[in-house]
């Protein structure tokens, strides 16, 4: 076995993951290329709103959008998940401090190698 074979199953474990964890709760809209959270996402708590949102923005690359992402800053993410600033904000550090998400800049991504800790934190979902 090649190495490219791991990466290619990796790549295919990821995205079942992320399917996994997105099915239910966000719609992706082709056409205004954003992320929608459905009524039983935005029922979330806000740190699995938040997980489950930056999740859905890796998946853009199975949807052969792979140079694109949304801009997620934390003045970007306000809007879509429907969490003002200044609750926004904290857990958005609480999530970089477990590990979860990397910030780059001003934005932020999940770990995708910590895809299964994430699916663990929204309760196996």
């Amino acid at each position: 076995m090649a190495l490219k074979d791991l990466a290619a199953s990796a790549a295919s474990v990821n995205e079942e993951t992320i399917e996994s964890i997105v099915g239910n709760y966000v719609r992706y809209d082709l056409d205004d290329m954003k992320i929608v959270l459905t009524p039983e996402g935005s029922r979330l708590s806000n740190k699995h709103k938040v997980l489950v949102y930056l999740v859905a923005n890796e998946g853009w690359v199975y949807l052969d959008k792979s140079d694109f992402r949304v801009t997620t800053a934390p003045k970007e993410l306000e809007n879509p998940l429907g969490i003002k600033g200044g609750s926004l904000r904290p857990v958005l550090r609480a999530l970089e401090s477990d590990n979860l998400l990397k910030k780059s800049g001003s934005e932020y991504r999940v770990l995708t190698a910590n895809l299964s800790k994430i699916v663990d934190e929204l309760g196996g979902k």
